[in-house]
This record gives C-alpha cells, structure tokens and sequence, in this order.
C-alpha cells in the first residue's frame, strides 16, 4: 500500500459498514449489518465494540437528513424511516436522489422530478418533463442543486444542473456522456456511481471503458481515470471530501481485476497509490466528519450481497 496515511491499521470484521453521526458532534458511529440484525459499534478508545442494538439502517448510502434518516427505493415508490423512533413514511416515486444535510429525499414521477420533505410531507416538483428520460440524480448540498443526467434518443446523455429553490435546470455544458437508458439494470455504464461532491465542484461517473470518470459541471470538463470499472467485482468508490481522495475498491490502478484490489485516487482522479488487502472481501466506509476511514473484511466465500453496496 502506497501513498497514504494508515487508513487500515485496525480492521473490523463486520458484515456491513454504515456511517451515522450528527455533523455537529463530530463524532463516528458504526453500524454493523448481519444475521444478529443491526448493531452499533463502536470507534476511537473502543473501536470494534459492540454497543447493541441499532435501528435498521439498509446501507451507508441510505442515510439522509443529517444521519437521522434512511431511505430505500422499492420499485416506484421510496420508504423513508426515521432512525430514532422507527416510523417509516412511503411516497410515490422511483427514488433517485437523498439529501445527506436535510429530511428530504427526491423522487421519479411521471411528470418529471419532485423533492418531498418527509418531517412536514411538502412535496414539490423541482424538473418538469419526461420522467422516464431521468437516468440518475445527486444533490450537491451546499448550493441545494441537483444534477441529474437525462436519456437522449441517440444514445447520449444530457447532464443538468436543477436548482432546487426555484426549480430551474441549468444546462451543463457537456452533451456527451454515454449512460445506459433508464431502467437498464445490470450496467455498469452510470448505475453504480453517480455521485456530486457537497460543493458541486465534481461529479463522478462511470464512463464508456467502462472506466471511472469525472465531470466539472461549471466548465463540462470531463477527467477519465485509468481505473477501469468491474461490474462483476461490484467495484465500490468511496469520496473522502475531507481529505479529497478517491478510494476504488475491486480494480488497481493497472486496469487488474481483483476483490482485494484497492485503487486511491486524488479528487480530480491522478493515481495516488494502489495495493491489495488482506481480504477478498471489503467495504469502506469514510467519516465525513472526521476523514477517518473503517473497512470491513471477510473471506470471499461469505460475502454477503451488502459487500458491494452501491455508492
């Protein structure tokens, strides 16, 4: 392992990582995913502990509104839960975005995309057009924009910016991303990673290749990474907005395949370092409070399906 400042010195042996705190505390909590249901573990003096039980939470990527809340997308319809008290609200629509600062989640309808606050249930739309167009949504919290990337019929991709407030789409300035058509599951063309960072500076994608890509939406300046994609490795990405690193686990920075691989990127995708883990197995989870990062291992035989969590 290259380049990088002991991210695995001590390794949890977990059969799913999730990541909740309160942006104010600063502070780490652990979930663990398995046959004995959800548990809280623990970090920093009593890293690996078990602290008990924990309100379901499906996966990292599920937590919304400040950790308090999780969500999952069921078909056309999206079931949010609130943690602390375990009430769940459903709301019609193909779930599409989750907005990691706010108790408000945004949905696929017909008629375009609508953003539903789940505490007061104040739904509006924030795109109006063909919802079937819509591919793939993230929300870029500080500037309360969504990015969203729009089905053509010639195969292309169209990539806007909605600002949220006023429910105006800003056109980026880019009209050549290549992305499967909705509903094409199983592609590994822009499924798995679409991902803004909190600013809006920087998109992540998974480019034709297929190999990990990465979109400026204010020039529509496109990066392509040498790493290539691996659908059947369910390669994970992982931002560390803290440190501004990219973590690829599934693939080295050679274009190899393997489980144990792991990729580090900078931001703007130039190789960092790249190496194996002691596992064949892995989840990485990455404090956005603290930049700590927790991995999960376990043999390859036992893997369970959370192991490649989509980002």
């Amino acid at each position: 392992m290259t380049s990088f400042n002991h991210p695995f010195a001590r390794v949890l042996a977990l059969a799913a990582l999730c990541l909740a705190a309160p942006a104010a505390s600063a502070q780490d909590l652990l979930v663990m995913i398995g046959a004995q249901g959800s548990r809280n573990i623990g970090t920093n003096q009593n890293l690996g502990q078990d602290l008990g039980p924990a309100p379901g939470i499906g996966s990292q990527d599920a937590l919304f509104g400040g950790g308090r809340y999780s969500a999952l997308g069921v078909g056309n319809e999206a079931v949010a839960s609130d943690i602390s008290t375990g009430v769940s609200t459903t709301v019609p629509g193909r779930l599409v975005a989750l907005d990691r600062a706010r108790p408000r989640l945004f949905v696929v309808r017909q008629s375009g995309i609508w953003g539903v606050d789940i505490v007061t249930g104040f739904e509006a739309p924030v795109w109006s057009g063909d919802g079937t167009r819509v591919q793939q949504c993230a929300l870029a919290e500080s500037p309360n924009r969504l990015y969203c990337a729009l089905w053509r019929p010639d195969g292309r991709s169209d990539v806007v910016g909605i600002d949220v407030a006023t429910a105006t789409a800003i056109s980026i300035a880019v009209l050549q991303l290549t992305l499967p058509a909705p509903g094409g599951w199983g592609s590994v063309y822009g499924t798995e990673v679409w991902n803004v960072t909190s600013d809006g500076g920087r998109l992540y994608f998974v480019a034709p290749g297929p190999v990990l890509a990465m979109l400026r939406p204010a020039t529509g300046q496109v990066t392509t990474s040498a790493v290539r994609y691996n659908g059947w490795f369910a390669s994970r990405v992982r931002l560390d907005e803290h440190n501004q690193r990219v973590f690829v686990i599934g693939v080295d920075s050679a274009g190899g395949s393997s489980a144990s691989a792991i990729s580090v990127l900078s931001a703007d995708l130039a190789p960092i370092g790249s190496g194996d883990l002691p596992a064949s197995c892995n989840n990485l989870v990455v404090s956005p409070h603290t930049g700590r990062l927790y991995l999960a291992q376990f043999p390859f035989d036992s893997c369970p399906g959370s192991c490649g969590g989509q980002l």
